[in-house]
């Protein structure tokens, strides 16, 4: 998953580890964590900085000064 960190791109990595029953022959595994995007690289914080540097300062000011 990429994050952004005060504006540095860094890679976070997920370990989830198996783990096997040798009496009933089942490997369970941790649940993937909840992401923004399904099967998504990107992390929350990512996209709300692509959101905004995309269109959220691009837009006028929608209080007019008197």
């Amino acid at each position: 998953m990429l994050d952004l960190v005060t504006q540095a791109w860094q890679v976070m990595e997920t370990i989830r580890p198996k783990y096997s029953c040798r009496t009933c022959d089942k490997i369970i595994q941790a649940p993937a964590p909840a992401k923004a995007i399904a099967r998504g690289k990107l992390s929350y914080a990512a996209l709300a900085h692509i959101m905004m540097a995309k269109w959220g300062y691009h837009l006028p000011s929608t209080v007019r000064p008197r």
